[in-house]
């Protein structure tokens, strides 16, 4: 028996207690201010600097006080709804509620035939359409990178197949600025219009900094373009345990935690309120 889509599964584990999460938090905010994160964006250094934090402009790292932290997390949104354009899908991340999509940004796919291959146009159409007919999965995403059309396209390429195979809402992501202002473009004509956008976001883009405790130009200004816009974004931060990251789980969930809350501030900075989405991916080697 299927389950209703207006009914989120809410699995719930709890592996670390109160006291372990409020030291890795505490961590993560001494790491902030001692060791610093490097920004690699000219306007977000002068906004980080104007806010109180101190910057190395030799280097482009910026030491942010619990205090930013702080006033960042206040000023975030405890809930951030997405919009499916049938109003069939739509969802509410808060609290427990889980949601599932098909992932992200392929580069290849095993076919029918058993081969490994790149992912074509044709593919995502087909996964976009299965993902719209699949009642427990809530959330399309943009989860092939479609080899078929040039390299500089492809982003836009992949959004657009999706907003046009389903109505339901958008995981997705732009591989450069020009991309990511195309993106924008495409979701507010099927919203509406930009302020339709804003308040009835159809798609989130994700920001990723990459470890350890660095985030590069266009990462940067995906953050504060759409934060700009009111369009949700997900911060992935990705160490990698003993290389990019700690080789303790608890290090690099300090490091990772650090990575999310540095973006955060960020994006607050640039508009009090912006949706952001705490996602992350530690892995092993």
């Amino acid at each position: 028996m299927s389950l209703p889509v207006s009914l989120p599964v809410s699995p719930s584990t709890r592996l670390l207690t109160q006291d372990q999460i409020e030291f890795i938090h505490a961590s993560s905010l001494r790491v902030l201010e001692e060791i610093g994160v490097a920004v690699h964006e000219p306007s977000a250094l002068r906004l980080l600097g104007d806010a109180g934090a101190r910057v190395d402009h030799r280097t482009d790292v910026v030491s942010i006080p619990g205090s930013l932290v702080s006033d960042a997390l206040t000023k975030a949104p405890k809930a951030i709804k997405l919009y499916s354009r049938d109003h069939k899908n739509d969802v509410t991340l808060q609290g427990d509620n889980v949601y599932y999509s098909p992932g992200s940004t392929t580069p290849f796919i095993l076919d029918r035939s058993g081969a490994v291959r790149k992912p074509v146009s044709a593919d995502l159409v087909n996964l976009a359409k299965l993902v719209d007919a699949l009642e427990n999965i809530q959330v399309q995403s943009t989860a092939l990178v479609v080899s078929d059309v040039a390299d500089s396209i492809a982003d836009l390429q992949r959004l657009f197949l999706v907003v046009k195979n389903s109505a339901k809402p958008i995981m997705t992501g732009a591989f450069n600025l020009e991309g990511l202002l195309d993106m924008k473009e495409i979701l507010q004509i099927v919203a509406g219009g930009e302020e339709e956008l804003a308040h009835r976001p159809i798609a989130v883009f994700c920001a990723c900094p990459t470890s350890p405790l660095k985030w590069t130009e266009f990462a940067v200004q995906t953050l504060m373009n759409c934060g700009a816009s009111g369009i949700p974004v997900e911060i992935v931060s990705a160490p990698q345990f003993g290389t990019t990251g700690p080789a303790t789980i608890a290090g690099s969930l300090v490091q990772l935690n650090a990575e999310f809350l540095s973006g955060l501030v960020i994006s607050q900075l640039v508009n009090p309120g912006a949706p952001i989405i705490y996602w992350w991916s530690a892995r092993c080697f």
